[in-house]
Order: C-alpha cells, then sequence, then structure tokens
C-alpha cells in the first residue's frame, strides 16, 4: 500500500470562526457575570424580610477586577435571619444599658436574654432562583457568538 495524502480545506476560516467565537465569549461571560449577579441582588432584596428595610437596602453588588462581581448582605445581623440564632444574651457594647422597643414602651435593661430566632431564608432561595435564570443568560450569549 502506497502514502496515504491528506489535504485539509478551510483551516483558516475554521481558525478564525474559532478566534471570534473565543472574542466573543470573552466578553460576554463578563458582562453575563454581571447580569446574574444583578439578578441574585434583585432577588435577594425581594425574598429579604422586610421589618424596618436595612437588611433589603444593604443588600449590594460590587464589581472586582477580572470582571467579578460580589453580591453581599452587609447588615451585621443578615447571616441570623438567613439561618435563626439559638437563644443569647445581649448585653451592651458602648453603652451602660440597652435600649429598645416593647409592647409600645421604651425599655432600658443591662442584659436581655434572647429567646432566639427562627430561620427566615431569603439569600439561598435567591441564589438558586439566579442559579436558574444563569443558564439562559450564558445560552444567550453562546448563541450571539455564533
Amino acid at each position: 500500500m502506497g502514502p496515504v495524502s491528506v489535504k485539509l480545506q478551510g483551516l483558516e476560516e475554521l481558525r478564525a470562526l474559532l478566534g471570534r467565537l473565543s472574542d466573543g465569549l470573552g466578553q460576554g461571560v463578563g458582562s453575563a457575570a454581571q447580569e446574574i449577579a444583578r439578578l441574585f441582588m434583585d432577588e435577594a432584596r425581594a425574598k429579604a424580610p422586610v421589618r424596618t428595610g436595612a437588611l433589603r437596602e444593604s443588600i449590594r453588588m460590587r464589581r472586582e477586577e477580572g470582571g467579578k462581581a460580589v453580591v453581599e448582605a452587609l447588615a451585621p445581623y443578615a447571616g441570623y435571619v438567613e439561618y435563626g440564632s439559638g437563644p443569647h444574651v445581649i448585653e451592651p457594647g458602648r453603652a451602660a444599658v440597652l435600649r429598645f422597643e416593647a409592647g409600645g414602651e421604651t425599655v432600658y435593661a443591662r442584659r436581655v436574654r434572647h429567646p432566639g430566632s427562627r430561620p427566615s431564608p431569603y439569600w439561598r432561595p435567591a441564589f438558586e432562583e439566579a442559579g436558574r435564570e444563569a443558564y439562559r443568560v450564558f445560552s444567550e450569549v453562546v448563541r450571539r457568538c455564533l
């Protein structure tokens, strides 16, 4: 049997197409990540329980280098709302006494035994919802590049 010869046609066109796809995906992935982060932030805000509105308002998105987007809840009690808390004692930090409203009256105390609180999940459900949307968003990026 003699030597076999193979001739590839369209290799340059294939390289050009893959280059365009790579460039488009690179740009599209960054904007898709931003869109998904914004969806997550909006969902978390919508699902956060509202008493004063401070937790909802503390949910923010910030951009970092490399196209990263970070969504965070900055209220110091955000985790306790999501996961609940066990019974615990509350004592004043800088003041001599605690001041709070209970039953329509102002109460002052040196320490309070808090009974704990039940979880009120808002973060994880928002994350799961944004995750379902992520597939759609990234599919659109790939579709636009093809």
